[in-house]
C-alpha cells in the first residue's frame, strides 16, 4: 500500500503535506474528495488531513510532515541531520503552527467568508503576524535556511 493523503482541495495544512513529500523524495497519493462522513471513524479528530500507511491512520499535519520525513531516511537532511536538528525543526513547525497559522487564519478568513469580521481580531491577528514575519526575517539576515547548513542544495 501506498501512502495516500485524504484533504480537501486548497487545505493549507495539506500543502506543507505535499511540500515535504516532494522535497523528500516520498511518492503520495492523494485524494481530495472526501467527505465528513468517510472522515469520521478515521482518526480520533475526524477530521482531514488523513494520511492512509500501511501501519494505520495519521492525522494533524505536523505529525504527518514528521512522519514523511522520518521516511526519506538517513542521508536527506529535511528533518535534520541529527537529533539536535531535528529538534530544531520541530520548534519551527511549531512555530509556524502558532505564531503563523493562527493569525494568518483569523486574519483571511473573514475575507474568504468563513467567519464574520471582528475589527478588534483582525487587527490583532495582523500585528501577530507581522512579529511572526519580523522573527523570520530576523533569524534569515544572518543564516541561509531555518535549520542547517547552506550544503543542502
Amino acid at each position: 500500500m501506498t501512502l495516500r493523503l485524504l484533504t480537501y482541495p486548497a487545505l493549507s495544512r495539506s500543502q506543507k503535506i505535499l511540500i515535504t513529500a516532494q522535497l523528500s523524495g516520498v511518492p503520495i497519493e492523494v485524494d481530495q474528495n472526501v467527505t465528513p462522513e468517510q472522515l469520521a471513524g478515521m482518526t480520533i479528530q475526524g477530521r482531514c488531513p488523513v494520511l492512509q500507511t500501511p501501519q494505520g491512520n495519521l492525522s494533524e499535519s505536523n505529525a504527518i510532515v514528521r512522519f514523511i520525513a522520518r521516511k526519506a531516511g538517513q542521508g536527506n537532511p529535511i528533518y535534520g541531520r541529527n537529533e539536535f536538528e531535528s529538534a530544531l525543526v520541530d520548534s519551527w513547525l511549531d512555530f509556524a503552527m502558532n505564531d503563523v497559522d493562527i493569525p494568518a487564519t483569523l486574519w483571511i478568513a473573514p475575507i474568504l467568508g468563513w467567519m464574520d469580521n471582528n475589527r478588534e481580531v483582525t487587527q490583532r491577528a495582523m500585528g501577530d503576524l507581522k512579529k511572526a514575519c519580523k522573527i523570520i526575517d530576523d533569524h534569515l539576515k544572518t543564516e541561509t535556511y531555518l535549520v542547517g547548513i547552506n550544503d543542502y542544495c
